[in-house]
């Protein structure tokens, strides 16, 4: 007669100590996680500038690199800068011209500093390989006065830039201070060492701005200076552009604020600038520069790279623009300008279309207004 073996029973013991067991390897599992991912932070984090200053408040920044010639407020003496940031000598102060000194900080010799391992695109095209998005906000182009410029990273990279060339660049920890007409490159690099396109961004300074009104720059046509909406309309940093409009009802809205609808002309200059570019930004197309491939349209100024030589912007993507130019093989029709948020690299500062219909309105198209200085 066989004797049946009775099944061993688990003690409670037995399992207590395998939940502790349990919850130890879940949290080394956990630290381990979270050592790795600090340090990750910690080597390859992107520096992010402070918020952008005021020209005035930068000048009491002691903290800020400055482009130009740099005069005390309040002292015997000054330090002059030259075009890439270096002391060059101390001189005694003249008149109240001030801006930013610098005593003790100067930037690291050129033989230190990072090279760029990649040519370069002076039109600002990327290659298909370029996966970091590095830019200037304000972008380049015609300021007035001076312009405090901060540099972002949309990825995490390592922001470098120079005022020399395209080759030695500095590390980049704080907004740059621009008191007269400058170069700057812009370069980013990832994790593994690898650099970005450098970006060459041109900063014309002016002193005087025009007679133009509020939210509108000037610029030259016909030997004649003449203003335009810096944003599509309401022409306000931040707001929806308006949409679902007929060309009549755009034309009533600029009248209703003493401005009119722009020319095709005029949008042409002041898309292309002087050198005629094919876009705001450059000659070569940049998916992330302006809103010609979004899902709809975006708030006016969001994207800083989008910004013409006169400093427009949007002037590409977003809304296609009514204008007051008719075209000329089909009476009763106008052309609209500049593409809209699906258009992509056909966004360009020459693309018009007139197959509009001038009483209907569309989800697409939108205006901005001009007027006579």
């Amino acid at each position: 007669m066989s004797i049946k073996k009775q099944p061993q029973k688990t003690r409670p013991q037995d399992l207590t100590h395998k939940k502790h067991y349990n919850r130890w390897i879940l949290f080394i599992l956990i630290a381990l996680f979270l050592l790795i991912s600090l340090r990750r932070c910690y080597l390859y984090k992107n520096i992010q500038p402070p918020p952008l200053l005021s020209a005035e408040d930068t000048a009491r920044d002691l903290d800020s690199v400055v482009i130009g010639t740099v005069l005390t407020s309040g002292e015997d003496t000054a330090i002059i800068l030259d075009s890439t940031g270096n002391k060059e000598q101390e001189v005694q102060k003249v008149g109240e011209t001030f801006s930013l000194v610098i005593h003790d900080t100067t930037l690291p010799e050129t033989s230190e500093n990072p090279v760029a391992s990649v040519p370069v695109n002076s039109e600002g095209a990327s290659r298909s390989t370029d996966s970091l998005f590095v830019y200037a906000d304000p972008w380049g182009g015609r300021h007035f006065d001076s312009v405090v410029v901060g540099l972002f990273c949309k990825d995490s990279c390592l922001i470098m830039y120079s005022t020399l060339d395209s080759i030695n660049f500095n590390s980049y920890d704080r907004p740059i201070t621009i008191l007269r007409n400058t170069t700057l490159w812009i370069v980013g690099q990832n994790e593994t060492g690898e650099n970005s396109t450098p970006i060459r961004i041109d900063y014309i300074i002016e002193k005087h701005q025009g007679k133009c009104p509020e939210n509108m720059m000037p610029f030259m046509q016909d030997s004649k200076e003449k203003c335009m909406d810096v944003y599509e309309w309401p022409n306000k940093e931040g707001a929806v552009p308006r949409a679902f409009v007929n060309h009549r009802e755009a034309g009533d809205s600029c009248k209703a604020v003493d401005k009119r609808l722009c020319t095709v002309e005029e949008w042409n200059t002041v898309c292309m600038g002087p050198r005629r570019l094919s876009y705001p930004y450059g000659n070569g197309y940049r998916e992330n520069y302006c809103p010609a491939k979004e899902p709809g349209a975006s708030r006016s100024g969001r994207f800083p790279t989008c910004r013409s030589y006169h400093g427009m912007f949007d002037l590409t993507g977003n809304l296609w623009e009514w204008t007051a130019t008719p075209y000329k093989k089909r009476e009763g029709y106008y052309l609209v300008a500049g593409g809209n948020w699906s258009t992509g690299d056909k966004a360009t500062c020459s693309q018009t279309k007139y197959s509009f219909f001038p009483q209907n309105r569309y989800l697409f198209v939108g205006f901005r207004c001009c007027s006579d200085n």
